[in-house]
């Protein structure tokens, strides 16, 4: 579902929108799900992994020095 609506935002918002879903997927998993013990860590970073890092397409913005 959050990543459906990372990729259906414009690509100048895709990261900010990734980085915010990451952040109340997180407090979700802390607050709202119980853990299993010695897995705590592992739903926060596998949030991150295909959020923030995966998801996201890299592209090179010109910047003035470029130019």
């Amino acid at each position: 579902m959050a990543s459906m609506v990372v990729l259906r935002s414009p690509l100048y918002l895709q990261r900010p929108v990734a980085l915010g879903l990451y952040t109340l997927g997180k407090v979700g998993v802390r607050y709202l799900l119980s853990h299993t013990l010695g897995l705590e860590w592992f739903l926060p970073f596998f949030m991150l992994k295909l959020l923030v890092s995966h998801l996201l397409a890299e592209f090179p913005y010109p910047t003035d020095a470029n130019k």
